[in-house]
C-alpha cells in the first residue's frame, strides 16, 4: 500500500470519528449524572439535518449553524421533559430521535416514505 493512501485513510477516520466521541463523551457525562440518554446521536443528528435544511434554503452557513444549535436544543429540551416531568423510560427516545430526523430528512429532499401505512376499508 501507498503511504499517502493509509495517510489519507487515517485522517478520514480521524474526521468522521470525532463527532461520535464527542458525543460518546457527553454519554459518558450523562451517565454519570444517573440519565441514561440512548438518543444522544438522534438529537446530534436532528441538529445535522435541520442545520442542512436552513443553510441549503437561506444560502447562509451562520443561519444553518443556528438552526442546527436551535433542532439540537429542542431536542434536549423534549427529552429532558419526557424523562424528567413524565417519567417517561429513557430508551424511548432513541427511537423518537430517529424517527423525527428520518421523516424530517425524506421531507427535505423529497422521498417517499419506505413503510406503508396499513389502510384497512372501513
Amino acid at each position: 500500500m501507498d503511504i499517502d493512501l493509509i495517510a489519507n485513510i487515517i485522517f478520514a477516520t480521524i474526521r468522521t470519528g470525532t463527532p461520535l466521541l464527542i458525543v460518546a463523551l457527553g454519554e459518558l457525562v450523562c451517565e454519570k449524572s444517573g440519565v441514561l440518554n440512548l438518543g444522544q446521536e438522534g438529537m446530534m443528528l436532528m441538529g445535522a439535518v435541520i442545520g442542512f435544511m436552513a443553510a441549503f434554503h437561506s444560502d447562509s452557513v451562520a443561519v444553518g449553524f443556528f438552526c442546527a444549535m436551535l433542532a439540537g436544543i429542542s431536542m434536549s429540551l423534549i427529552f429532558g421533559f419526557i424523562t424528567m416531568n413524565l417519567n417517561a423510560e429513557n430508551q424511548g427516545h432513541a427511537y423518537t430521535s430517529k424517527h423525527c430526523t428520518e421523516k424530517s430528512h425524506r421531507h427535505a429532499v423529497g422521498m417517499k416514505s419506505r413503510h406503508k401505512a396499513n389502510h384497512r376499508p372501513h
